[in-house]
């Protein structure tokens, strides 16, 4: 599934559980496309609470939830 219909699949689902639409433009769609789909669901979700679609409101949360998806995975070294 590509960027876009997942983007839409999201927004139409997230439109169905809180019972309305928001108009969202295409340079906002656009900055939801960069995000992979944990993070956009994440992004997405965040403009819905706030029911913002405003680009400077997206761009905080995507590099809010960009800097707490970062994740380290390995093992520690101390014994």
């Amino acid at each position: 599934m590509d960027k876009h219909t997942r983007l839409n699949t999201i927004i139409n689902m997230m439109g169905k559980k809180h019972k309305f639409t928001l108009h969202i433009d295409e340079a906002t769609r656009a900055l939801f496309c960069e995000c992979d789909p944990e993070q956009m669901h994440q992004v997405i979700s965040e403009v819905f609470m706030a029911r913002n679609t405003s680009e400077e409101f997206v761009k905080e949360n995507i590099a809010n939830i960009k800097g707490q998806c970062v994740r380290t995975i390995g093992f520690s070294s101390g014994v």
